[in-house]
């Protein structure tokens, strides 16, 4: 379960980067078969997400204690509520979690939208696909292969962005994953 796990966020990244191009070059040479595809990738990441949490989450409740996260953030004796609100006790889980909550927002205007708006869902999907799941499946990776990473979004509230920032600059993570956040208000000694 555990490499599922890896390999499902490892492919959601790939499959989003996917339908951010297609959509992108879809919307530009007209092309309904790369628009389709593109349409396809989100909900592929989506569901792909959907695993990697499910396996994050069944590792807690099978008190998996060779996933670093269910280590640093369970216990045997925590009752099951626990366990599931463990999911997100740290930084690491409640990302997935968004990312996961993001996955199936995407999927819904996907499919609600796959037959009407035609003219608009190739850049609606490529806006859509690189949303926060780019953001966060890019954290997890760099956090996965080269020490901690920060995240700083404009979504996030000015506390939540200052608690971030503050992890960087104290030296507490070695990266800084931004978005539209630069630029309000935050004064970061960029590194």
């Amino acid at each position: 379960m555990i490499e599922l796990g890896q390999f499902s966020v490892f492919f959601a990244l790939v499959v989003s980067a996917w339908a951010v191009t297609a959509a992108i070059l879809g919307a530009i040479a007209r092309g309904r078969g790369l628009q389709r595809s593109a349409e396809n990738g989100l909900l592929a990441g989506a569901g792909l997400i959907g695993i990697a949490t499910a396996c994050l989450l069944h590792g807690f409740l099978t008190d998996d204690f060779r996933i670093d996260y269910v280590y640093h953030y369970s216990s045997t004796s925590q009752p099951l509520s626990y366990k599931i609100g463990a999911l997100w006790g740290g930084q690491a889980g409640s990302l997935l979690l968004w990312v996961l909550i993001l996955g199936v927002m995407a999927a819904v205007v996907v499919l609600t939208n796959r037959n009407k708006n035609r003219a608009l869902m190739p850049w609606v999907t490529a806006i859509v696909g690189f949303s926060a799941d780019n953001v966060y499946s890019i954290a997890e990776l760099i956090r996965r292969q080269r020490g901690g990473a920060a995240v700083v979004m404009g979504a996030l509230s000015p506390r939540t962005r200052n608690a971030q920032v503050e992890l960087y600059q104290n030296g507490d993570v070695d990266h800084l994953v931004a978005t539209d956040a630069i630029g309000m208000g935050l004064n970061l000694d960029v590194r």
